[in-house]
């Protein structure tokens, strides 16, 4: 039986008890205690809703691309930098005990972390009972990021991507990003569902020990051979081909999704596709209901978002408000 309330939040969710941001981008200060469950941000336009969001995705997102400009610091104030820190409950698959590193947890008394007691008769720490971790993500001078996880001793340890990954961060604005769900892409619900880490560094193999080149025609077929000989004359590398190569942009990952089977014909799903109610019977519930929801961008529904082991972000543009 999953336990009501207060302690079931405790033990089957990562959230954040406390958001603090400082000097980033229109944000000079801000401190926010999200409630359990579902959060609305009201406000016109330019106050800083989109802000917010994007202050959690940079702090928690564990494959963040984001290139700092003077527009991410407070009044373009660079040399002060910009911090964000979140206060949060995590779960012990977040491997933020997994660490070579010991993570030390803090004692949340309802408002702020506090240092756990000493316990006076064999002078170690106590157990904390409601147990969270100060997370924070520093914008340096040099445009640089750097992660971290502050010790209740004052201590600063690197916060790894790994961490980050685990706590499944998951954005839905809109169709783009219920699709990434559906995609075997790295950090989507489909990928943590499946949780296979090698399937992509097997399917690369795989893909690169394919012969592409025998794929083109004979005219492109002549044209790389052209092109193989001016390189020649140039000097540069020789016995030109065509592979699959790696590097940044579209990965293989994102060509791979769900499929689903109409008329003998297996078809890829996008977002308000299909109902979710077959999705909903997986062992993996919560990863399932992230997956069947962004078939349905609509469905918003707080109570799903409890019941499962990752910190969703939901943001949801409707006239001026933002849902997450």
């Amino acid at each position: 039986m999953i336990p009501d309330g207060h302690d079931r939040d405790r033990k089957y969710n990562s959230r954040i008890r406390r958001l603090a941001i400082n000097r980033f981008r229109g944000i000079e200060a801000l401190e926010w205690r999200p409630e359990t469950g579902l959060n609305i941000i009201l406000g016109g336009g330019d106050v800083g809703k989109t802000t917010i969001l994007d202050a959690i995705a940079l702090l928690l997102s564990p494959n963040n691309t984001t290139t700092l400009s003077e527009a991410d610091y407070w009044r373009r104030e660079v040399e002060k930098g910009f911090e964000i820190e979140a206060v949060m409950s995590l779960l012990d698959n977040s491997g933020i005990n997994q660490q070579s590193k010991q993570s030390w947890p803090w004692e949340w008394d309802g408002n702020e972390p506090q240092v756990p007691k000493i316990d006076e008769g064999s002078g170690n720490a106590q157990r904390a009972s409601d147990p969270v971790y100060r997370l924070r993500v520093r914008g340096k001078p040099d445009f640089e990021l750097t992660y971290e996880l502050i010790q209740p001793d004052g201590a600063i340890e690197h916060l790894p991507a790994g961490v980050r990954r685990a706590i499944g961060l998951v954005r839905l604005g809109g169709d783009d990003r219920n699709d990434r769900d559906l995609r075997l892409v790295q950090g989507s619900a489909l990928d943590r569902l499946l949780f296979d880490r090698g399937l992509r560094a097997r399917l690369g193999q795989t893909l690169a020990a394919s012969d592409v080149q025998k794929e083109l025609n004979e005219d492109g077929k002549d044209k790389l051979k052209q092109l193989d000989t001016e390189f020649e004359k140039h000097a540069l590398p020789g016995g030109l081909g065509l592979g699959l190569t790696g590097g940044q942009g579209f990965s293989i990952g994102a060509l791979i999704g769900l499929t689903a089977v109409k008329d003998n014909v297996h078809l890829p799903l996008v977002a308000g596709a299909l109902e979710p109610d077959a999705l909903q019977r997986s062992k993996s519930q919560h990863h399932a209901r992230e997956i069947a929801r962004s078939l349905s961008s609509m469905r918003l529904n707080a109570a799903l978002s409890r019941t499962g082991n990752v910190f969703s972000l939901h943001a949801c543009n409707r006239a001026n408000r933002r849902f997450f």
